[in-house]
């Protein structure tokens, strides 16, 4: 499919998918990008399912990572800008 454009114009001569093989290529593409990334072996891990009562955490620690989880949550929501954990290796980022 073409589309209706003077020539010039970039999309002038190209070739394009119609509507109803546009979704079933975004959906194969959504389905390729997933097996790629391998986000399968995460997908359990949810809000829904996150542990905040963690008893071998000290307060603060309790504390910070009801911070993180809020802030998470948050930018989930509402992704604008950047959301950036850092810490030790093996702190849960």
């Amino acid at each position: 499919m073409t589309r209706d454009v003077p020539v010039g114009h970039p999309d002038f001569g190209k070739a394009f998918p119609c509507q109803c093989q546009s979704d079933v290529l975004a959906e194969q593409q959504s389905t390729r990008l997933r097996m790629l990334s391998n986000l399968n072996v995460v997908a359990d891990k949810t809000f829904a399912t996150f542990e905040l009562d963690r008893p071998s955490l000290s307060t603060e620690q309790l504390g910070a990572l009801r911070v993180a989880y809020d802030r998470a949550r948050d930018y989930a929501e509402n992704p604008q800008g950047w959301l950036l954990f850092q810490g030790n290796f093996g702190s849960g980022k």
